[in-house]
């Protein structure tokens, strides 16, 4: 069983919760409750767009639901949350390749158990999924992932929505919110963090423009929150109704592309989580950012450690997208502007992987790179191994 890593991060959590008893660094409980399938929005999938069927290819209603883990004791009543996202290519496992897809994954689970018997209430959440992996063109490949991954910020957010406004009934502390997410999972939580206005998706500089079509195609934006006045894709908080345009390449026109889910709650929380993933364009990261704390694979060929051009798995192979940063230039970027010291208050004692990370990650603090078994082993945290995969050992 992979643990590398995960004592230092609770202890970063912590540092950051501003708690300073063993609760939450020490298990407290040895049994956890845990609710599984709650529903905590509806809203509409790109996924069916891929059925075959031509005339049966629009998007349809979906139930969003997550797992909710606690202390099986613990009478708390104000407790943190961390809302923890799996991985999965954004496919269902048919079509990604991957043994990643579902909030009853191993490492979740595993993640999630762990932290409700330390005392935290944590959340295992399912977003939408859906992108044509077998796109003909390089453009409708990007432009279609990269509206998945906007339909999971918006997902996220809902779901920190859902848990302010029924704080009491799961005993949440709404000022005390972490987002963690896992390969995909990481991708979404990093774009949450970051992707507080659309204009951004518009303003790219690594590369400039890169979420615009080609002139074979048009050369228009590939998703809008708005035009002329009507909402398209919604903001990145999903806080209106969103319906596809006329002139559309991904969606027939007058489908419904977002609901709005508790649009009168907030979905700010404090803290991000990057477990193997990337962000879009690195010059999203501003001065309102708040702390990233990144585990990465410095070879992890899905999630680049720097830049690259992102590989997504698909049953058919990898498949080239876009051009993304990694945690290294995060952690980089987070450090000039100041938005990671809340890591150095971090005690030594409460750290115990502090010399290695520091021999590791280049002086820049949130940054924790992690050598897995071998050269190709891109999720180290994952609870099963290449020798034995249906194992947890």
């Amino acid at each position: 069983m992979k643990k590398t890593g995960l004592l230092l991060l609770l202890a970063l959590m912590l540092a950051t919760a501003g708690i300073q008893a063993q609760r939450y660094l020490t298990p407290q409980f040895s049994g956890v409750t845990v609710t599984a399938g709650i529903e905590y929005a509806k809203n509409y999938t790109w996924l069916t767009n891929l059925n075959p069927d031509a005339t049966k290819r629009h998007t349809s209603l979906q139930s969003l639901k997550l797992d909710v883990y606690s202390g099986a004791t613990d009478t708390v009543s104000k407790r943190p949350l961390v809302l923890y996202l799996h991985s999965g290519n954004f496919l269902p496992p048919t079509l990604s390749g991957s043994t990643n897809y579902s909030t009853m994954d191993s490492t979740p689970v595993e993640i999630c158990t762990r932290l409700a018997k330390l005392g935290y209430v944590a959340a295992s959440v399912d977003y939408r999924i859906g992108w044509n992996p077998a796109g003909s063109t390089f453009d409708i490949r990007e432009a279609t992932i990269i509206n998945a991954s906007y339909r999971g910020i918006q997902d996220l957010r809902t779901a920190i929505r859902f848990f302010k406004a029924n704080a009491s009934t799961y005993n949440i502390d709404t000022n005390k919110i972490v987002v963690w997410g896992q390969g995909t999972g990481g991708y979404i939580a990093l774009g949450a963090a970051v992707v507080d206005s659309f204009k951004k998706i518009y303003n790219t500089k690594f590369p400039a423009a890169k979420f615009f079509f080609s002139a074979a195609y048009g050369g228009g934006a590939m998703a809008y929150d708005s035009l002329g006045g009507k909402w398209i894709n919604s903001d990145p908080e999903g806080k209106h109704l969103g319906i596809a345009f006329a002139g559309t390449l991904l969606s027939p026109p007058g489908d419904t592309l977002c609901l709005a889910n508790f649009p009168n709650n907030s979905s700010s929380y404090q803290m991000t989580v990057n477990m193997g993933g990337a962000i879009g364009d690195l010059s999203w990261i501003d001065k309102n950012t708040q702390p990233i704390l990144s585990f990465q694979a410095p070879y992890d060929l899905f999630a680049p450690y720097n830049d690259q051009v992102l590989l997504v798995g698909t049953g058919s192979g990898a498949q080239p997208i876009i051009e993304v940063q990694g945690a290294h230039l995060i952690a980089k970027a987070m450090d000039s502007l100041k938005r990671n010291d809340v890591f150095s208050l971090v005690s030594p004692s409460a750290d115990p992987y502090r010399a290695v990370m520091l021999s590791r990650n280049d002086g820049y603090k949130g940054l924790f790179p992690i050598l897995g078994d071998t050269i190709t082993d891109s999720s180290p945290w994952d609870f099963w191994g290449a020798t034995n995969i249906n194992a947890a050992a």
